[in-house]
């Protein structure tokens, strides 16, 4: 996967040829997950900002039927299962 920042948009460049636009919380979230670690929820609400974990729990739910792979592991957090590029800068 590649994301660029520059033009906002994930890009999948093997198999499968599609792209999406993002929102700032979109990219907010694969800033944070592309290390490849696990993350718990209130991390991640805590690096974006947000109210709740209800609120980033949607977010990597939106993510995920755009078809990212993020992995879930009870009592220990969210990582992505794909390594992640990113290009250019904000």
């Amino acid at each position: 996967m590649i994301l660029d920042l520059k033009e906002r948009k994930l890009f999948y460049i093997k198999t499968i040829k599609k792209e999406w636009a993002l929102s700032n919380q979109d990219i907010e979230l694969l800033e944070i997950l592309k290390d490849g670690n696990f993350h718990t929820a209130q991390e991640l609400v805590e690096k974006c900002n947000r109210t709740s974990d209800i609120a980033i729990i949607t977010n990597l739910s939106r993510l995920r039927k755009r078809g990212i792979k993020i992995k879930a592991k009870y009592g220990v957090g969210y990582k992505l299962e794909n390594t992640l590029n990113i290009l250019g800068e904000i």
